[in-house]
């Protein structure tokens, strides 16, 4: 049962830097775009980029919180499982 806890918490945190990624490129790529379109260069791409960053940080903080909140209800549960055992 902590292997596959372990294991769990594991792929939550790989995943965390692809969604950071994702979300910035995301938002780059819709800048480069809106700059194409508009003539623009580079103001698009860097209010992409600093929208990208802060939704993706959010997400980040947000997902760590509840991945840390999990973990520990899980910790929780097994300490309560071993004190009827």
């Amino acid at each position: 049962m902590k292997k596959k806890n372990s294991t769990k918490t594991i792929f939550a945190y790989s995943t965390i830097g692809i969604q950071l990624a994702l979300t910035l490129l995301i938002f780059v790529y819709g800048g480069y775009k809106l700059d194409i379109y508009f003539n623009s260069t580079p103001w698009f791409v860097l209010g992409g980029t600093i929208i990208g960053m802060t939704a993706g940080f959010y997400n980040l903080l947000k997902n760590i919180k509840e991945i840390e909140g999990s973990a520990k209800s899980r910790k929780n549960d097994d300490d309560q499982k071993k004190t009827w055992l």
